[in-house]
């Protein structure tokens, strides 16, 4: 994927949805329009406003708002001029009632939001988002836990949907830009036939280019530890008389598998540690 400057970037600012986690969803609406105000005139495409976990998600689970959604939704649309507003549903905490309410507030971008293995979850809303004329984003969380060619077919179940565009989602701030760059192509390919600009990213770690060159660094001082470290460990068992560790771990699974049927034989659950003594012996009480 090679760098187009003649193409439009769309900048969806999130500081006043996802940047809340930070302040447990504390934002007062002085807050939501000072900063609503200031990202206008920055010119930034959408904002963002919702709980940190998208609507109706101010609870006991996810932490209790300052405000509601529609109250920050209802503060920001007062102030903006040019930015639209967009809000955030997770299928399973907000339905197609509280979009409808988002809506009627000044949103105008919805973000529906599922487990990148789960995009089927998304369809009702996705296409109740369409019937009342939002601009409608599918939104592929933990991204970096399936395999791109996975993450594609996911992408185009939300496209056939009807969103407009897939964002491929490093919630977990897991990956390294060699592996969002893995997945973001591969989604633009499959969804492009569509919509040229069919594709967005989220990324969570704030300094994601400098820790891809210090994991590209490691990894070159990493295979060279390792060699010196199999090295270090021959000459130890040697020294000690031992086997080497790979006959030394096919002895320990062993024993792991005999202990395991010893507990299953019992009746005992079977963790980290020996079967219960009580399930050996009889249980024995002290007179008093």
């Amino acid at each position: 994927m090679t760098f187009n400057p003649g193409k439009k970037i769309y900048i969806s600012d999130v500081t006043l949805r996802d940047g809340s986690h930070a302040i447990r969803h504390q934002y007062s609406l002085q807050n939501v329009q000072d900063i609503a105000r200031a990202l206008d005139k920055a010119r930034v495409d959408s904002i963002e406003i919702a709980h940190g976990d998208g609507l109706q998600g101010s609870s006991f689970n996810y932490g209790f708002a300052a405000h509601t959604d529609l109250e920050w939704i209802e503060a920001a649309a007062d102030v903006l001029e040019h930015a639209k507003i967009t809000t955030l549903l997770l299928p399973g905490i907000g339905t197609v009632h509280d979009l409808k309410a988002a809506y009627d507030a000044g949103a105008r971008v919805v973000r529906i939001a599922t487990h990148c293995t789960e995009a089927d979850v998304s369809k009702q809303h996705i296409e109740y988002a369409r019937e009342l004329g939002m601009d409608t984003v599918g939104f592929l969380m933990m991204s970096h836990m399936i395999a791109p060619e996975h993450l594609a077919a996911q992408a185009r179940l939300m496209e056939s949907y009807g969103a407009h565009c897939v964002y491929v989602t490093d919630s977990g701030g897991a990956m390294t830009m060699d592996q969002y760059a893995a997945r973001l192509p591969g989604c633009e390919h499959h969804l492009r036939q569509r919509d040229p600009a069919a594709a967005g990213g989220h990324a969570l770690h704030p300094h994601r280019r400098q820790r891809q060159r210090q994991v590209s660094a490691t990894q070159a001082r990493h295979g060279a530890a390792v060699e010196r470290l199999q090295d270090r460990r021959l000459d130890l068992d040697e020294a000690l008389g031992r086997e080497p560790l790979p006959k030394r771990r096919l002895e320990a699974r062993a024993r792991f598998e005999m202990r395991q049927a010893s507990a299953e034989l019992v009746g005992s659950p079977f963790g980290h540690a020996r079967p219960s003594h009580a399930a050996w012996t009889t249980c024995r009480v002290r007179p008093r």
